[in-house]
């Protein structure tokens, strides 16, 4: 089954590049697409220089994590039509991508790489567990992290995805992988949850980030 990979990356220049390696020497003919989320320490060239297929988020509009997702969706689709699948790994070495080779079989529309171990603060535990509640309770469903940046999704999920887009992409960062599957959920699109390892990202939450999350979820829970 052949996968395209999808790397939203901000401010990420050290790790990129190793990033990208891994999976191309372990994933050979895999189609690779960064994102470079309006980073200002040369991801971009790093991500290039490893053999990435590169795009930015600043050509439309602003930077934001939920933009640079859904822009590296667009791509994939585009760049590789005949891809089964697109994987979602956020950069920044908390994930390993070849956790989820082992779960491309698996019959699910979308298969969620659920963080079993957490080196991640306190805080950002909190709102992980906060955000899968409140998933839990909307959905109907059982979701043990409703936030996760490592995701697979098949190609129908992707065009489903793309048609909400406009709407997608105004939410806040924390609060958009939840949303997808809130999203998809009222759409009787089917998900699971696979435990992956989880080392701890380098990126903080700041305190409009967590309010913005806020708001998003609220707004979530009313509509539902």
């Amino acid at each position: 089954m052949s996968a395209t990979f999808v790397i939203p990356a901000r401010n990420e220049a050290d790790t990129i590049g190793v990033l990208v390696e891994r999976i191309k020497n372990n994933c050979p003919g895999s189609p690779i697409i960064v994102v470079d989320d309006a980073s200002t320490d040369g991801t971009d060239q790093a991500a290039r220089g490893a053999g990435a297929l590169v795009g930015n988020t600043f050509n439309r509009r602003c930077g934001s994590y939920a933009r640079a997702v859904l822009l590296g969706l667009r791509m994939a689709r585009g760049y590789s039509a005949q891809a089964e699948r697109v994987i979602v790994i956020d950069a920044g070495g908390a994930w390993d991508p070849l956790e989820c080779i082992s779960y491309m079989a698996v019959q699910k529309e979308v298969i969620i790489g659920t963080r079993y171990y957490s080196r991640a603060k306190i805080s950002r535990q909190l709102l992980t567990w906060a955000a899968a509640r409140v998933t839990s309770k909307i959905t109907g469903r059982n979701v043990e992290d409703a936030t996760a940046g490592f995701r697979m999704y098949s190609m129908h999920v992707v065009l489903v995805l793309l048609r909400a887009e406009d709407h997608l992409e105004t939410l806040s960062g924390h609060w958009f992988n939840a949303a997808v599957l809130i999203y998809l959920a009222k759409l009787g699109v089917t998900f699971g949850e696979m435990p992956v390892s989880y080392r701890g990202g380098s990126n903080r939450l700041s305190i409009g980030e967590v309010l913005r999350a806020v708001r998003d979820a609220w707004r979530s829970w009313r509509a539902r």
